[in-house]
């Protein structure tokens, strides 16, 4: 298994891209659920590095966050 080690200017700029998307959705009034590694550290305290951001949605609301 290989590791690389993220930089603290890519932890900022993935923690600007993460507010921006998250602030977006809200400002838009829609519901949806933050899963995967962000949900497992806020349940449980894990932490790990990610570098994706897994956003769950009703699959009839779909069409309207890709607009």
């Amino acid at each position: 298994m290989v590791k690389c080690k993220v930089t603290e200017e890519e932890k900022r700029t993935a923690e600007k891209f993460y507010k921006e998307a998250l602030t977006m959705l809200n400002e838009a009034g829609l519901s949806y659920l933050v899963g995967g590694a962000f949900a497992l550290q806020q349940y449980t305290g894990i932490y790990r590095d990610t570098k994706d951001l897994d956003i769950f949605c009703k699959s009839s609301e779909y069409p309207k966050r890709l607009s």
